[in-house]
């Protein structure tokens, strides 16, 4: 059983400032049992790497349906954030990302997710 499957394709347009913006809905099936919708529209900076260049040239510019996926996780607060680096790892896998490539963006998130985190959740709770 795969633990995420994109159900359609990633369609972007690229905005300023390293964002880009869906412009088609996104849909992805979670454990075959649950299918979410990433509305068109949705603004995202894809995966944040740091721009060291041993580090971007081996992990950056990869994964970029898992990273939408991951930036709407953590946008909405679907889950908790523990739940949205896992999806995240396994989005990675779904997407061809090797499995040291991934769980060394699995860590990235772990360790530096937080103030994302943090952020949204604090953007929704102020609305």
């Amino acid at each position: 059983m795969k633990i995420v499957r994109f159900l359609t394709e990633l369609r972007l347009t690229v905005l300023m400032d390293n964002r880009f913006r869906l412009t088609h809905d996104l849909w992805v099936s979670l454990n075959n049992s649950e299918t979410i919708k990433i509305p068109e529209g949705f603004e995202t900076d894809l995966a944040s790497v740091p721009r060291l260049p041993i580090v971007y040239v081996t992990l950056g510019n990869r994964g970029h349906k898992a990273a939408v996926l991951h930036d709407w996780l953590y946008a909405t607060n679907y889950f908790d954030r523990a739940t949205c680096d896992y999806y995240f790892y396994h989005a990675l896998r779904e997407s061809g990302i090797g499995y040291i490539q991934a769980q060394a963006m699995y860590l990235g998130v772990r360790l530096g997710g937080a103030g994302a985190y943090e952020f949204y959740t604090k953007k929704l709770v102020d609305k």
